[in-house]
């Protein structure tokens, strides 16, 4: 009688898909983009994600990227302003557009087309600051 509690063996096909399954589809979800990377090794500690939305959001709509990605690499970091390379500057930026929910061209971000992109069209999601009266709300009338 065998036992129920024994162990089962794997064939080497089954762990290779295992494997395989793990890295395309686990791992990438686990990753952080070299923007983000960069972001947080040089700019996270005086700014945080939300203050870079408000920022952009209120300050650079109607700007051009190539005027956001002069005065990020004139000015950041604070301590030592312009120390990154062009390459980091861009991968920052685009992650600062991301944040921002700020729609781009389906394109990389490079220094030659920066001067292309206009700051004035964010992305619309369910999580906007929109007002939603309420009515009814278990059996109490309420209102935001």
């Amino acid at each position: 009688m065998k036992d129920s509690a024994s162990k089962t063996d794997f064939s080497e096909v089954e762990v290779v898909h295992l494997v395989i399954f793990i890295f395309f589809s686990v791992l990438p979800n686990l990753v952080f983009s070299q923007g983000q990377q960069l972001f947080g090794a040089h700019c996270a500690r005086c700014h945080a994600p939300i203050e870079i939305k408000r920022r952009l959001g209120e300050d650079w709509m109607g700007r051009s990227a190539d005027q956001l990605f002069f005065s990020t690499r004139t000015k950041m970091p604070v301590e030592s302003p312009g120390s990154l390379s062009q390459d980091q500057y861009l991968e920052i930026m685009d992650y600062m557009l991301d944040v921002a929910d700020i729609e781009r061209p389906n394109f990389p971000l490079s220094i030659d087309n920066l001067s292309q992109i206009t700051l004035n069209s964010v992305k619309r999601s369910f999580s906007d600051n929109r007002e939603v009266p309420w009515k009814n709300f278990a059996g109490e009338l309420n209102a935001q």
